[in-house]
């Protein structure tokens, strides 16, 4: 669960949060595995894996940063640069009935938009959409070293007028992780999923994937690579989001991450850059 609600794939408002505008299904799933049986620095910062919380219970609360540059026209021929920014907050939470599930919530409680040009500024704000979702490991090797887990999720239209979806979506995933062997500290992460939105009026079936790698230096440090995409209608984008984790004290991590677009077959690319900033409590 990174900072932000389920990905609606390419129906990316520019108000969603970081982790929704990467296109991630994983965002909603994300935070809570960050304490795991395979260790505390496994899991990676955004996007989805194979790894799920074993038992107790985990909250995360995060902070994401996007801005792109778009070109304003004023109706008679003229144009000027402008700065678009959203920001958004959002908690989640999640406990473990059994080793191999994770049920959890997610609430953005903040949203916020605004757009600065040479001729004024306006901003906006409101509360997004929540979500439900269930993780479920169907698979681990006998080494423990890889694992399968599959996760289901739907989000709720809560959101303020102009700050989430017309109706609920829901979605699916699949990933696997692999941590190499010879006491290797790099753990590979791969998913595919997919969002399907119950109004028409929220886009259509967004197809998303996900690559990453954690590198653990320590027990208390991590460093994270994440190439995230999502495809819908034709249309695609892809985003890398270089991280790191670090251990702020007993029961404390802190992912930090910037989000950079790649690729994509937009016309106007749905941000220049992204940071995201979240605080796990993992008792």
């Amino acid at each position: 669960m990174r900072a932000g609600v389920l990905l609606v794939g390419l129906s990316l408002g520019a108000s969603a949060p970081l982790s929704a505008q990467l296109g991630a299904i994983g965002a909603a799933t994300g935070a809570a595995a960050v304490s795991t049986e395979e260790g505390i620095n496994s899991a990676p910062l955004l996007s989805e894996s194979g790894l799920v919380l074993g038992d107790g219970w985990a909250v995360n609360a995060g902070f994401s940063l996007v801005e792109t540059e778009v070109l304003l026209f004023d109706g008679f021929g003229g144009s000027e640069q402008a700065t678009f920014s959203s920001t958004g907050l959002s908690v989640s939470g999640v406990f473990a009935p059994n080793p191999d599930l994770m049920l959890g919530a997610t609430i953005t409680p903040y949203l916020g938009v605004m757009l600065e040009s040479p001729s004024g500024s306006s901003d906006d704000s409101g509360r997004g959409d929540a979500s439900l979702f269930a993780k479920y490991r169907a698979w681990r090797s006998q080494d423990g070293r890889s694992s399968f887990a599959a996760t289901g999720s739907v989000r709720l239209p809560v959101a303020s007028d102009g700050f989430g979806q017309e109706g609920a979506s829901v979605g699916a995933s699949g990933a696997i992780s692999h941590r190499l062997g010879g006491g290797s500290p790099l753990t590979l992460h791969g998913s595919l999923g997919f969002s399907v939105p119950t109004n028409e009026d929220d886009g259509v079936t967004a197809v998303n994937f996900s690559g990453a790698g954690v590198y653990r230096t320590s027990e208390r440090f991590a460093f994270s690579g994440e190439l995230l995409g999502a495809s819908a209608d034709g249309e695609y984008i892809v985003n890398l989001a270089p991280g790191a984790r670090i251990s702020a004290g007993q029961n404390w991590l802190v992912d930090l991450a910037l989000a950079f677009n790649v690729g994509t077959s937009l016309e106007v690319s749905p941000f220049d850059y992204g940071f995201f900033v979240g605080g796990n409590y993992v008792p």
